[in-house]
């Protein structure tokens, strides 16, 4: 074979591999739009409690912080932004008020969810006229029939007494509607009993009229655990993810509750090694995989954190991938799935330590926003970068049971000309177009890329007798792996056309035969 062919052919592949660098392209939201001001970046911390949701009639809400003076002092309230155009435009629902009256009483990090009938319920944390002590604030609740116009007074979860001279009480409330609108929340806390942070749960079966009384999840006398996250399957069990030490490494933990939290399996480790793990986001899929993601640094190293990927097949996680590899610092992932059951994912990124090294905690790093798509076999596509200021903070996914397209949303915030900004970004799904075949890039091992022109691509499994096919990778050539012989005519099988969120438009058993003499000896 002429090496000079070979050059050429080598060379084709890296300039248009490198050209293409990301399926996900952006619509008519093409710069994110500002919702409003908050006068703390952290006001849309933390995950895995989603700031994002959908009803089923295409309306959007963002829940978050902000300052406001419901008396006589100027703090934190829970405020909810609603958009009826796609998060073209947004209003502050309640007048441009709280949806909480606790009065002069601080509230921070909440949580929105929207049941099948369109029921929005809200959790956050705060003090009230009962618990006014420092740290003595309870996990409250509240939810609006009626698109948000109105909302039902807070009540707490769990009175509990809050320690004033203590640096944690009760906080960071996850809530999750299950497919039977079964209404679950998950916080950490302590209590007279428990010195170390538990995980604690309650549930509601007649949609946040009742609450079932709150239970520490397999409590321990030396061991914290912090931001639990949970799902529900279609039979009712229960799927919960924390982090938990005795010192400074965490390490990703889950169980499982096979009756709707009544009974509790054995917390257990998500993945083997020692490497701090901290920062869950997890969803469900139709088949009830739980899909996870984690920020961790390598073994036996301080930096970088990376995001890491794992899903769990009926008994058993998968084991841990990195998402994307970067010299840069990774923190924060959120994740989401679109109707079609396309899995996103989004992060913060920064090339700066952001004093990771000296404090591994990293609660309130700065950086830009990132997001990726899974592929196949576990693996997600290279990121798009949303931002470019490196002041962003806290992006988090919108999830839930309304799905009208297949567009993907996030919030986050960012330093604005005053404050903080709460912004909205949507990455849309086109329809595919019916493919050209040119060939295009390599993105893994398994499979080719055919472009068919503007934002479309097209995969196209090989047959097993293209050798070099598990020699390229992305960005990556070895002409030892062109060299090798490939018969005449070769036969490739399943063309399909996927849009940037992964939908298939063209699917056949046998779409052509394609004659590279080049591959002749």
């Amino acid at each position: 074979m002429s090496k000079l062919l070979v050059t050429i052919f080598v060379a084709m592949i890296v300039m248009i591999a490198c050209r293409s660098r990301s399926p996900l392209k952006a619509d008519s939201l093409a710069e994110p739009v500002v919702i409003s001001q908050t006068e703390d970046g952290k006001g849309m911390g933390y995950p895995d409690g989603r700031k994002l949701a959908r009803d089923s009639k295409g309306n959007l809400y963002v829940a978050f912080r902000k300052k406001f003076r419901a008396g006589s002092s100027l703090i934190y309230h829970i405020f909810v932004a609603k958009s009826s155009d796609g998060g073209t435009s947004w209003h502050l629902l309640n007048n441009s008020t709280p949806v909480e009256t606790t009065g002069d009483y601080t509230q921070r990090v909440p949580a929105i969810a929207i049941d099948s009938q369109d029921v929005i319920h809200l959790v956050w944390y705060g003090l009230d006229e009962a618990q006014t002590g420092g740290n003595e604030r309870e996990i409250k609740y509240s939810r609006s029939s009626d698109g948000g116009a109105s909302w039902t007074t807070w009540r707490n979860l769990a009175d509990l007494d809050g320690y004033s001279s203590e640096t944690l009480w009760q906080e960071h409330p996850l809530l999750h509607v299950g497919p039977d609108n079964t209404l679950y929340v998950v916080w950490q806390g302590r209590d007279a009993n428990h010195l170390k942070s538990q995980t604690r749960f309650s549930r509601s079966d007649d949609g946040g009229n009742s609450w079932r009384d709150w239970v520490d999840i397999n409590p321990s006398e030396t061991q914290n655990f912090s931001r639990p996250t949970l799902v529900a399957a279609g039979d009712g069990t229960l799927t919960l993810l924390a982090y938990t030490g005795v010192g400074t490494d965490q390490r990703v933990v889950w169980a499982q509750s096979p009756d709707g939290g009544d009974t509790w399996e054995s917390w257990q480790p998500v993945s083997s090694g020692t490497a701090d793990q901290r920062h869950i986001s997890i969803v469900i899929d139709h088949q009830d995989r739980v899909h996870a993601v984690w920020r961790q640094p390598a073994e036996g190293s301080s930096a970088p954190t990376q995001i890491h990927y794992a899903v769990l097949d009926g008994s058993t996680w998968s084991a841990p991938a990195v998402v994307s590899p970067s010299s840069a610092y990774q923190f924060f992932p959120s994740l989401g799935l679109a109707a079609n059951g396309q899995l996103w994912l989004t992060w913060l990124e920064t090339a700066s330590e952001s004093g990771y090294v000296t404090n591994v905690h990293q609660e309130d790093p700065v950086g830009n926003v990132m997001v990726a798509l899974l592929a196949e076999n576990g693996r997600f596509y290279p990121p798009q970068q949303i931002t470019a200021s490196g002041t962003a903070q806290f992006p988090s996914v919108g999830w839930g049971q309304h799905h009208q397209d297949n567009s993907f949303g996030l919030v986050w915030s960012q330093t604005g000309s005053s404050g903080f900004d709460v912004l909205y970004y949507r990455l849309p799904c086109n329809a595919p177009q019916a493919p050209t075949l040119s060939l295009a890039r390599l993105i893994d091992g398994l499979r080719f890329f055919w472009s068919g022109g503007g934002s479309q691509s097209y995969a196209v499994w090989q047959s097993p007798t293209l050798g070099f096919a598990n020699s390229l990778l992305v960005g990556q050539t070895r002409e030892t792996g062109l060299e090798t012989a490939v018969p005449a005519s070769t036969t490739f099988y399943h063309l399909q056309a996927v849009s940037p969120c992964g939908e298939s438009a063209i699917s056949a058993n046998l779409v052509g035969k394609f004659d590279f003499p080049l591959f002749h000896q």
